[in-house]
């Protein structure tokens, strides 16, 4: 039935050229009347390829499922067999209408082989435009996928690579989830941003900084600092104005009764056999004087892999306390040992750095000797009872 529509169309717009205002039925040169009786599976047509008379042309048959019917000068109808099983095989086409392909069920819309690029840089598809819509939202590229039921490795998009094109390198799973092959590369003045919230920068070699959506709080992860050791710091860069920072961990949350705390817990880099483990120190920069440029930091304060706590810092000075005296080595403004000089009636320790208040000392004698002593912001003030000599005073001091 189909086939005989096509031939009665056929017929009707090889009439169509020289026909107008004439019925099928009446054509030029016939004499009139209805035309002679025609064999099967013929149309009138001129496939002569110049003026003459209408004649009975055999139309072929052409009904396969890759075939589609064409017309040759001075031939006539004829059969063309599409290649790609129902596919069109085009040449360089350009399109100025909309194009849609509706595949059948199970089958590919669109299969491009043979790509084989020796030279050049002519891509396997290249889309160009212009974005120029004001203010609208909108997707220059879409793909649309109404998912109702799927393997759970389903990809939306798989780019694959490698020898043999077998090597999956970049896809987005049937969620969104995107996963890459060989590392993603961000320009270094951007950010990876997670839904306007938290941005992920590498600003500098080595650095990777976390930052709030308003990019006023950040927290930085550097591979090597200037001593080439790895930094994590709180807070953006150096700055005028700097502003407190806080390390906390997780705790117990408002509504829960009577429930403690969990530990939170510092490790130290371990040894191995008779290797200690690396000591815990703290670091931090003593005033100076006037300058705008960055106070030194220095270690004051160490917990090693036995647990001892060691006061790290300037020894303190020396001074009325008799001939010869000596402050022990390691002796800091928290602790240390003095030893009186010969005849001493008295002794001044100095601290190096002043304390904001006076601190609170605890001054003893290895030798049970009587004196007294008094503190001060700057200084331990010992007065002996007696000209003393070669005493060894011990001195323990906590304070801001």
């Amino acid at each position: 039935m189909i086939r005989n529509l096509m031939i009665g169309a056929l017929a009707a717009l090889a009439l169509a050229g020289s026909v107008c205002a004439q019925s099928i039925t009446n054509p030029p040169g016939s004499g009139g009347g209805a035309p002679a009786t025609g064999a099967a599976n013929t149309i009138l047509a001129n496939p002569t390829g110049s003026s003459g008379s209408y004649v009975a042309h055999a139309a072929p048959s052409c009904s396969g499922a890759t075939d589609a019917l064409i017309w040759t000068t001075s031939t006539g109808l004829g059969c063309h067999s599409i290649s790609g099983g129902g596919g069109a095989t085009l040449g360089a086409n350009t399109f100025t209408e909309t194009q849609t392909i509706t595949p059948a069920a199970g089958t590919s819309a669109l299969v491009s082989t043979g790509y084989n690029l020796t030279s050049g840089t002519t891509a396997v598809v290249d889309l160009a435009g212009t974005l120029n819509n004001g203010s609208t939202n909108f997707d220059w590229v879409a793909f649309r996928a109404t998912i109702t039921g799927t393997g759970s490795s389903t990809k939306l998009l798989n780019i694959y690579g490698g020898g043999s094109g077998t090597t999956s390198v970049f896809s987005v799973d049937k969620i969104g989830t995107v996963t890459v092959g060989a590392g993603l590369s961000v320009a270094s003045t951007s950010a990876l941003s997670f839904s306007s919230r938290t941005k992920l920068f590498a600003s500098a070699d080595g650095e990777l900084r976390i930052r709030n959506n308003a990019q006023s709080q950040s927290f930085i992860l550097t591979a090597a600092g200037a001593d080439a050791t790895p930094v994590v710091q709180l807070g953006a860069t150096d700055a005028a104005a700097p502003v407190a920072q806080v390390l906390r961990a997780q705790g117990v949350a408002t509504g829960t009764s009577d429930t403690a705390g969990p530990n939170f817990t510092v490790q130290t880099p371990v040894g191995t056999g008779t290797g200690g483990g690396g000591a815990f120190i703290i670091q931090t920069a003593p005033k100076a004087a006037t300058s705008s440029t960055p106070n030194t930091v220095r270690s004051v304060m160490s917990i090693n892999h036995a647990g001892h706590i060691n006061s790290l810092g300037t020894i303190p000075a020396l001074s009325n306390c008799g001939t010869s005296p000596a402050i022990t080595t390691g002796s800091t403004d928290t602790a240390g040992e003095v030893t009186e000089g010969s005849g001493a009636s008295a002794c001044t320790i100095t601290f190096a750095t002043a304390y904001a208040a006076a601190p609170f000392c605890t001054v003893t004698s290895q030798g049970g000797l009587v004196f007294s002593y008094a503190v001060s912001t700057t200084a331990i003030i010992v007065t002996n009872v007696g000209a003393l000599s070669s005493t060894k005073l011990n001195y323990h001091c906590m304070g801001a």
